[in-house]
Parts: structure tokens; C-alpha cells; sequence
């Protein structure tokens, strides 16, 4: 059993601290699975799912999606509360006395790319402003109500293609080969969304991806058997990556197919 989680001080009524408490409840009634057993499902580690319901500051909403639906809890509801919370405080620089902040790991092993990583300190709101556009990897548009562009293909991050599928507690096996969808969502070839060509992927396979977002919950293992519950390699999350077709339209594909050196985001922006 896992060690207890730290008290939320109950004095602490910060939205930060309700969040907290929430997600507390959630995994209480889901059973109260340990933050390892977590951490197979969702790809995070367990200290990174233990702060996101520690209620000391906003958690990240990749990692909340994560967990909420490794806990059976309602995806778009818990979204919805997420962007609730107040953002953090831009307008208080780090002291120069301040350690660097460490760069996100990525699930499987190694660190996210740091091609994105800012290296220079802006002052002024407009500075700031112009920081946080470039960091989502969109231009400003134009005229008032133009639609943002898809990232450039020039920002392509090549990954590899993993599609496997558990077969028991610890052998893995291919499956059915992956193609791309027209929205982050399972089983398109059935409910017609599939993207367009015809293009498919076995293990072993690249795909050039731009851009990373929450779509439903892709996992590598049976959620009907408990065989597999131990397998190293069983793999469940909700991030998708997006794929730049001829067309420039977005082709997506579930972060459980790729490679797990490849996974966790790799510093892209958010698609759309």
C-alpha cells in the first residue's frame, strides 16, 4: 500500500484546494487505487499524479484528464472545472535567484524536447502576450475572426509507431494496423472518421507529428480481463497527436501506438 496522501489544511478553501479535494473523492469512490497502480493506467508517474490532488497550485490539464478517466469520472465535466481555476499569476517573473524549472518528463524515459523552452526574460504585458502565442505554435491572425492555422509542418517531431496490444500479464503482441482519424476518437473506421487516404501503421512505422490534444481514452490492454492488470507495458491515456495531412488538415492518432520514448507530448502545442 502506498504511503498516505498530505492533508489538505482544512482552512484551505482555495479553488486550487477544492479542486484537490475532488479529485480526492473521485478516487475514493473508484476504490481508492493506490497513485502506482495510477501510474500504469494513465503513463504518469505516481509523484506526478499525487500533486495534481495535492491543491498546491493548477495542476496540468493533461495529467487531470488522465487520471479522471482512469477513475471513471466524467472527461468533460472535470475539463470543464478545470478551466475554472484561476491561472497562474503571469505577472510574477521568477526571482533570478531561482532555480531553473526542470523540463516535463516523458513517460517511458528521457525529457521533453527543449526546442520550445523560452531562453529569454520579457518584461511588459505585451511581451508576455507575444511569448504565450508563440508558445502554442500559432500565429495572430490577421483580421478579427480568422481561424488560427495549423502548425507548420517545419515544427514536425518524427515518432515512432508502437502497435501493440497486451497478451496477458507480460507478452505484448501486434495488433490490426493504426491509421489516422479525423477527430481524437477510437474505432473511426466504424463510425466513419476516419482521415482521409489510406494510409496505415504497423510497429516500427514514423509518422511526422506537429501539434498534441485530449481527445478519449486509448488503452493497449483488455479492460475486461484483469490478466494484464501487471503487464509493464500496458499503457492508457487521452492525448492525441496531430498529424499534418496534404491538405492541411490534421490527422490524429492515439499517444498508446506510439513508441513510449516518443510519448508524453514532446513539448508540441496543442492542436486547434
Amino acid at each position: 500500500m502506498g504511503r498516505p496522501q498530505r492533508p489538505i489544511p482544512d482552512d484551505d478553501h482555495s479553488p486550487e484546494a477544492e479542486f484537490a479535494r475532488a479529485l480526492r473523492r473521485l478516487r475514493t469512490e473508484a476504490g481508492s487505487p493506490t497513485y502506482a497502480q495510477l501510474q500504469r493506467r494513465t503513463g504518469y508517474s505516481d509523484t506526478t499524479l499525487s500533486a495534481a490532488a495535492s491543491g498546491r497550485g493548477r495542476p496540468s490539464r493533461d495529467v487531470v484528464q488522465a487520471l479522471v478517466v482512469a477513475l471513471g469520472g466524467d472527461a468533460a465535466e472535470w475539463d470543464a472545472r478545470w478551466l475554472a481555476l484561476p491561472a497562474p499569476d503571469a505577472g510574477h517573473l521568477p526571482s533570478s535567484s531561482g532555480a531553473a524549472p526542470a523540463p516535463d518528463v516523458v513517460p517511458g524515459g528521457g525529457a521533453a524536447s527543449p526546442r520550445r523552452r523560452r531562453t529569454a526574460v520579457l518584461a511588459g504585458a505585451v511581451a508576455l502576450l507575444a511569448v504565450a502565442l508563440a508558445g502554442t505554435g500559432f500565429r495572430m491572425a490577421d483580421d478579427e475572426g480568422s481561424a488560427a492555422e495549423p502548425p507548420p509542418a517545419s515544427s514536425a517531431v518524427t515518432v515512432t509507431v508502437q502497435n501493440q496490444v497486451t497478451a496477458g500479464p507480460a507478452a505484448m503482441r501486434e495488433d490490426s494496423p493504426a491509421y489516422l482519424s479525423s477527430r481524437p476518437e477510437n474505432s473511426c473506421r466504424a463510425r466513419g472518421c476516419m482521415a482521409p487516404g489510406d494510409a496505415t501503421f504497423d510497429t516500427g512505422d514514423t509518422l511526422a507529428v506537429v501539434c498534441q490534444v485530449t481527445g478519449e481514452r486509448t488503452t493497449n490492454g483488455n479492460d475486461g480481463d484483469p490478466a494484464d492488470d501487471h503487464n509493464p507495458e500496458l499503457f492508457t491515456s487521452t492525448r492525441w497527436y496531430g498529424s499534418l495531412l496534404p491538405d492541411d488538415s490534421l490527422g490524429y492518432l492515439a499517444e498508446t501506438w506510439i513508441s513510449p520514448a516518443d510519448r508524453g507530448g514532446l513539448g508540441l502545442p496543442r492542436c486547434g
